[in-house]
């Protein structure tokens, strides 16, 4: 029965008005702020009860109801871009009756006995558009409203096997699901862990966050991958089934989804749910379910679509696999920078194939909004995600030995004081040397973004921090190796490697050295505006807050951190300790010969790393980018150039091979 049968119209009209703004409130956490406060499920189910009450009582629908729009995703950080083709989302079902009830309908409406359907796991991912225009990719458009998207091309070009140029003409819209495979996220959280810092929720809100960085760099470091399944507009390919269009993408350099399978009916399509729902656990990304597809186009345009949703595919979804288990403590874990992340610990429970004995808690606002206590009984959820989900607690089974839990006022690991900023949700340990947060200072300090001291893992920064040999950067020079050489798996020829290492280092640009101090919120590009505008770290300890407000790209809440931190007395000693030990220098400004110069990098180069030769441009006050454009001067061209090369000379930019690129970089430092 449904459920607003026996409802009367202003009583569903209050109903309706309650559900649209839920449903807003629910799609805007989802799409915009990548969190994700209630199940698909409970979604789903509201948004059923919305439809069904327009239906009942039409002069309810309104132009901005949810049932008349898809969620949106759009920010204002990118070029907007439209879909050819609008990118509507499908409807989903949980069980299969109501699958029975999506294939008679398609037997009423296409008045066919049967159809071929084609099954493709439901990626738990972004989706995308990538739009060719007369062979190259112009646009890669995020869903945003269905409509027009973020035009994410930049760093959807990080993927590196996505084809630049096809030689199919016209426009065409190539649809697909970006995502993070399991492995590769566990690696990004497994660094956060390590330094202290809150973990991602899961791999598609990182996916999300991901997509919408301004800098293509990062993005490739989060190594994005996609699964393409879909068109949109198709001016000029002349295909009659999805199946033959997955094939055609798969010879064209498309990747697909290998497990992607064309069956004859109804109950193949049940039973290949089936499979996959006791099979998903073995696969590297994650899924959430599986989209079922009528295989003939002919028969899809007959189908036709609603406004929303379209009538000839329908996804299934897999129930979230959920326990109750008890709530037994809440610990804290402190970061390099001194925030208190709050960390559940359960009895531990079978969940998903793995045993879970933790789970995130985010911060104290999250613990408060779902009255989550020590003791407690509750249900925790693991959709997949690496870190598992308290959804609730189940309040009837309490017994009034439950502990309601609050921040520290002390350190747990050094008993300083804490503190909870104003505009921050977080709580910070005041102690600049509490032992955690210098643990993930050091193991910042020696990484490949600060002095990058080879043979000194962060293993070896843990174990020198415990046993008292490491307190603060400065101690790493002066090290005693004739007693290290006795630590265990620490022979003499890892001592010697160390050594050389630190020797090594102490060269050492401004830049880096800024960055690697780990200066709060500054980070390596507020690092190198400072290298830029001061000419020695004695000037930066010597500024007022005011003089760093001073620089484009700084604002207030960075200038207020650099300056409170270089004015701490603990701070100042410690730089002071590190000037006298490196060789801090500031990079040539007076001869930066490509000073303006957009380069860009194809092939491999023998002689150093892509990264390495972008630093050598960027140190020359040029700078680089990852496609060629109008704004292009240079290409450097190394072994096995891709399709810049063709497209450089096209346009008609200056092309150097690498002996080239070094004999310019080589002559300026002759000139120094």
């Amino acid at each position: 029965m449904k459920k607003g049968a026996f409802m009367d119209f202003e009583s569903a009209k209050k109903r309706a008005k309650n559900l649209r703004e839920k449903i807003n409130y629910y799609n805007k956490r989802y799409y915009v702020d990548g969190v994700s406060e209630i199940s698909d499920y409970q979604f789903d189910r509201m948004m059923k009860e919305l439809k069904e009450l327009e239906e009942k009582y039409p002069e309810l629908i309104v132009s901005d109801s949810p049932t008349q729009r898809v969620g949106s995703d759009l920010t204002e950080e990118f070029p907007k871009v439209s879909h050819y083709e609008s990118m509507l989302s499908i409807d989903n079902t949980y069980n299969y009756n109501d699958l029975i009830e999506f294939d008679d309908r398609l037997k009423r409406l296409l008045n066919k006995k049967d159809f071929e359907y084609v099954c493709e796991h439901k990626i738990d991912g972004v989706s995308i558009n990538l739009i060719y225009e007369n062979h190259e990719l112009t646009h890669a458009a995020t869903r945003g409203d269905g409509e027009i998207g973020d035009d994410v091309l930049s760093n959807i070009k990080t993927i590196p096997y996505i084809p630049l140029k096809i030689d199919t003409g016209g426009v065409l819209e190539v649809r697909g699901e970006v995502y993070i495979d399991l492995r590769d996220f566990e690696k990004i959280n497994q660094k956060k862990r390590k330094e202290g810092e809150e973990e991602y929720a899961n791999p598609r809100n990182l996916t999300a966050g991901t997509l919408k960085l301004q800098d293509p760099r990062k993005v490739a470091e989060r190594k994005l991958n996609v699964f393409f399944y879909a068109a949109g507009r198709m001016d000029e390919l002349d295909i009659n089934t999805q199946n033959e269009f997955m094939i055609w993408l798969k010879e064209t350099g498309f990747r697909i989804n290998p497990h992607y399978q064309k069956v004859k009916n109804i109950e193949e399509v049940w039973s290949y749910c089936r499979e996959w729902e006791d099979k998903k656990d073995e696969l590297n990304y994650l899924i959430d379910g599986i989209v079922i597809k009528l295989n003939r186009f002919s028969y899809q345009k007959q189908a036709g679509s609603t406004m929303k949703n379209p009538r000839w595919s329908i996804a299934y979804k897999f129930p979230a696999e959920r326990a109750v288990t008890k709530l037994q403590n809440i610990k804290i874990q402190v970061g390099r920078t001194g925030v208190l992340t709050p960390v559940a610990e359960l009895k531990p429970v079978s969940l998903a194939g793995t045993t879970v004995k933790r789970a995130t808690l985010h911060n104290i606002d999250e613990i408060k909004r779902k009255d989550i206590r020590i003791n407690d009984r509750v249900l925790i959820e693991k959709s997949g995600e690496i870190i598992p989900q308290v959804v609730r607690v189940i309040k009837e089974k309490r017994d009034g030995s439950e502990m309601v839990f609050n921040m520290p006022e002390n350190c747990p690991v050094c008993d300083s004081k804490v503190v909870n900023i104003d505009d921050e949700v977080a709580y910070r340990c005041t102690n600049f040397q509490c032992p955690a947060q210098i643990k993930g200072r050091i193991r910042y300090f020696v990484s490949k973004d600060g002095l990058d001291i080879e043979n000194l893992g962060e293993k070896w920064v843990d174990k020198f921090v415990e046993e008292g040999i490491l307190r603060k950067y400065s101690d790493i020079f002066t090290l005693d190796y004739d007693k290290l050489i006795k630590f265990e798996k620490m022979g003499e020829k890892s001592v010697d490697n160390l050594k050389k290492s630190i020797q090594k280092s102490k060269k050492i640009e401004l830049a880096r050295f800024i960055n690697a101090l780990g200066i709060p919120y500054v980070g390596k590009k507020g690092a190198r505006l400072l290298a830029e505008n001061f000419n020695s770290i004695d000037e930066i300890i010597e500024a007022e807050e005011k003089d760093f407000m001073e620089i484009e790209g700084i604002g207030k809440k960075i200038a207020e951190s650099i300056a409170g931190f270089v004015k701490n007395s603990q701070n100042r000693k410690e730089i002071e300790n590190l000037r006298s030990i490196l060789t801090i220098k500031k990079e040539n400004t007076k001869n930066k010969k490509f000073e303006g110069i957009q380069f860009v990098f194809t092939g491999s180069l023998k002689s150093m790393s892509r990264k390495k030769a972008q630093q050598k441009v960027e140190n020359l006050g040029g700078y680089s980018t990852t496609s060629i454009s109008g704004n292009t001067d240079v290409l450097v061209v190394g072994e096995n150039p891709g399709s810049k090369y063709t497209k450089a000379k096209e346009k008609d930019v200056n092309i150097w091979n690498e002996k080239k690129f070094l004999e310019e970089i080589n002559s300026n430092m002759e000139e120094k």
